[in-house]
């Protein structure tokens, strides 16, 4: 299965913040200051040594800590997951119900990275990682249809059209049945048309936030179902088929939310 793009993207952005990492540590400044230190006040400490010695020794070793600060593995993870946060954040969301949804969806993730992590090496441990790498693109998607639906319960001009509408079309409606003036008549059923054109775009609008709403409860179960899942194959130690029909069923839980987040942008004219 090929990477999620979120992953891999986190994932190239946090090789690069690595690699600024290892440059500037405490122990990169440490090992430039005293190598031009001992380059300077012990440029020949023996007799067949040179001065440039110390800058090759110093070259070496910060080569060295750059590399082992960029090929290790749990430091590389924590960055990604870091990054991942914080292009996620579920601050950015107002409504306490979808954000504690987002922070569950969250727990989830990293409980399932913790169990994943758990697994002895062999070949369940392959098949769960490459179905782990698919959850951070799920939480992703799960972040986005939450925002999504956070915007439109903000939207307070939505809200009062939402209950002004309904009224307008009743008077309007009333207006034009005790109208005697044709031309009046006329003007009065044009609005009326355009009001209930209105009405019907914000009754869409309004089942497609409440489909939105339901589709991310139901995939944050989804989600903790695969945790579950993930827990018994770890206790069974040998559900290679399980493993990837986890993969699987987060490939379509993905799938699913793009759908629906695709529509909503429709909808909300995004």
């Amino acid at each position: 299965m090929p990477a999620d793009p979120v992953r891999q993207e986190l994932e190239t952005r946090a090789q690069r913040a690595m690699f600024s990492y290892a440059i500037f540590r405490w122990e990169s400044a440490v090992i430039i200051g005293v190598t031009i230190l001992l380059a300077f006040l012990y440029p020949e400490p023996f007799p067949w040594w040179r001065w440039y010695y110390w800058l090759i020794l110093g070259a070496v070793s910060e080569a060295l800590i750059v590399f082992t600060s960029i090929t290790d593995a749990q430091t590389s993870e924590r960055v990604v997951a870091g990054m991942f946060r914080e292009a996620h954040n579920p601050r950015e969301i107002r409504s306490d119900t979808y954000r504690k949804l987002v922070e569950r969806a969250f727990d989830y993730q990293s409980r399932i990275d913790k169990a994943v992590d758990e697994v002895e090496s062999g070949s369940l441990r392959d098949r769960l990682e490459r179905a782990d790498r698919g959850v951070a693109d799920w939480v992703s998607q799960i972040f986005l249809l939450a925002k999504r639906l956070d915007k439109y319960v903000q939207n307070d001009v939505i809200a009062e059209d939402m209950k002004a509408v309904p009224l307008a079309i009743k008077n309007l409606d009333a207006r034009y049945k005790l109208e005697d003036s044709a031309s009046v008549q006329a003007e009065l059923l044009r609005a009326l048309r355009q009001k209930r054109a209105q009405w019907d775009n914000l009754k869409q609008l309004k089942d497609t936030m409440e489909g939105a709403e339901t589709r991310l409860e139901t995939t944050l179960t989804a989600l903790g179902t695969i945790y579950s899942q993930v827990l018994l194959a770890r206790a069974k130690s040998s559900e290679g088929a399980t493993a990837e029909g986890l993969a699987e069923d987060i490939r379509e839980q993905v799938a699913s939310l793009q759908d629906v987040i695709a529509t909503m942008d429709e909808v909300l004219n995004y």
